[in-house]
């Protein structure tokens, strides 16, 4: 992540390890240090999480992993990544591109630059939730 950003991989690690110690009623120290051993060696990794209302994907930097988070709760994972139709290959195509979308936002030059690409990426996850049933009906299942 580049210098100066307002928020550093050191700060979304334990930020993420506080939500996730939470929800698991343990300590954040722990969850951390879970969290770090979890991710040694694996610079880039796919999850999963159920946020609705939230934008479809997002990428953090947490240590020394990247990660990009698909949300379940949004109409691209249903009808698109997990859909009947997709396969594994369709499925990294679609990592690969959030992948470069999220990569971009995080290597921004400059605070600005990452709350761009923040707004964008809400109005994208809105557009494509208002577009995926009018393509449903026009393609079938896709």
């Amino acid at each position: 992540m580049p210098r100066g950003c307002a928020v550093t991989a050191r700060d979304s690690l334990r930020q993420e390890a506080m939500a996730r110690a939470a929800k698991a009623r343990i300590s954040p120290e722990i969850m951390e240090q879970a969290l770090l051993t979890e991710r040694q060696g694996r610079p880039y990794i796919v999850e999963l999480e159920n946020e609705t209302g939230r934008p479809f994907y997002r990428c953090t930097q947490e240590g020394p992993s990247r990660i990009l988070y698909i949300n379940i709760a949004h109409p691209f994972f249903t009808d698109m990544y997990a859909s009947d139709a997709s396969t594994p290959r369709f499925r990294d195509a679609l990592e690969l591109f959030l992948w470069i979308l999220g990569t971009s936002e995080l290597d921004a030059a400059d605070d600005a630059g990452r709350l761009t690409y923040e707004r964008e990426r809400h109005q994208w996850s809105q557009h494509l939730a208002a577009a995926l049933p009018a393509l449903s009906k026009i393609m079938g299942d896709l």
